[in-house]
C-alpha cells in the first residue's frame, strides 16, 4: 500500500511541508545544483550563460509565504558563479516581502564579490519605484542587457586590466 501524499501547509511567515514525521522546511536541499524549484506560487528555474553567470527566472507570485525559500535558492545558485541575473519578468505578483529577498540577496552578492543585476518585470518594477526609488539596487530591462552589465564588470575585474 502507497504512503498518502504529503499535504502542505504554508504559514505567513515560512512555508513547511508536513510530513508522517512532523514538518520540515520548504527549500531547496543544500546539495541542490542548477535547476527548477517549485514552491507556493511560485517557480523557480537556473540556467548558465557562459561558465561564470547564472540566469535565476521566476514565474508566479513572491509573497510573504515563499520569499524565503526564493532568497535561499538564490543565494545557493549565486555561490558557484561570479555573476548573477535575477530574471523577473514571469512575475504576475511581487509584494513587499520579494523586496526584502532582494536586499539580502544584494547585501550576500556583495559580501561575496558576486555581480548582480535584476531584470524586474511589471510586477516588481512597481514595488522597486516604492521601495527603492533611487534604483540602489541593480538592474536592466532585459537578459541581454544584465549580461552585458555582468561581463562589464567581471572584466573589469580581471587582473591586469588597464583600468583596475
Amino acid at each position: 500500500m502507497m504512503a498518502p501524499p504529503a499535504q502542505l501547509t504554508v504559514s505567513a511567515r515560512t512555508a513547511v511541508e508536513a510530513s508522517p514525521s512532523g514538518s520540515a522546511p520548504l527549500l531547496p536541499p543544500d546539495d541542490f545544483e542548477a535547476g527548477p524549484w517549485e514552491g507556493r506560487d511560485v517557480r523557480l528555474s537556473s540556467r548558465r550563460l557562459h561558465s561564470m553567470v547564472a540566469v535565476i527566472s521566476a514565474e508566479g507570485d513572491i509573497d510573504a509565504s515563499n520569499a524565503e525559500a526564493v532568497t535561499e535558492y538564490t543565494l545557493q545558485q549565486a555561490t558557484s558563479c561570479r555573476g548573477l541575473i535575477f530574471d523577473l519578468i514571469g512575475l504576475n505578483f511581487f509584494a513587499a516581502e520579494g523586496f526584502s529577498a532582494l536586499h539580502r540577496i544584494s547585501v550576500n552578492c556583495a559580501r561575496s564579490s558576486t555581480i548582480w543585476t535584476i531584470v524586474p518585470g511589471v510586477a516588481a518594477s512597481r514595488v522597486l519605484a516604492i521601495c527603492d526609488p533611487e534604483s540602489s539596487l541593480p538592474r536592466a530591462d532585459t537578459i541581454s542587457a544584465a549580461l552585458l552589465m555582468c561581463t562589464d564588470q567581471l572584466l573589469l575585474r580581471r587582473p591586469g586590466h588597464p583600468w583596475r
